[in-house]
């Protein structure tokens, strides 16, 4: 396995034992569906925080590689991007009215891991996110959505 990958599956797991503060939370001013993403380092996180929110669920499916590991707290495994559209959409649509916001970014040459967090009243999820660069576009690699207690 790539060291870099390595690394940042380990900044990944340590992420989840010691949960960031709701404080560190980056969300754009005035994030709404019509919003051009502009107040984002970067499009990738943007898009998530509109699917994941409920504005539109598609603006995620340019951004999943052509295989992409998930998982989620009732299903994981290496998917096809249509089969991980499917999974996501369903998962979604079983927890919509949750928000997203962008905890933290790390990069590391051509990967970046964004952390976040989906939660509502009652329930939250840490995310996160391993992206790749391929032919200078983001590519989602690896998409982990795991409940938090």
């Amino acid at each position: 396995m790539n060291l870099r990958l390595t690394y940042l599956i380990l900044l990944l797991a340590l992420s989840a034992v010691s949960p960031l503060p709701a404080t560190a939370a980056l969300t754009p001013k005035q994030a709404s569906p019509q919003d051009d993403g502009s107040q984002w380092s970067y499009q990738l996180p943007y898009a998530v925080k509109q699917a994941l929110d409920g504005a539109d669920r598609s603006l995620i499916s340019p951004f999943l590689a052509g295989m992409v590991e998930l998982q989620l707290p009732d299903c994981s495994g290496i998917f096809s991007k249509k089969q991980a559209e499917m999974i996501l959409a369903k998962f979604l649509s079983q927890h919509h009215g949750l928000t997203y916001s962008v905890c933290r970014e790390e990069a590391l040459a051509d990967a970046t891991l964004t952390i976040g967090r989906f939660a509502g009243q009652n329930v939250s999820f840490g995310v996160y996110l391993l992206t790749q660069s391929v032919n200078g576009s983001k590519q989602i690699k690896q998409f982990r959505i795991e409940e938090q207690k």
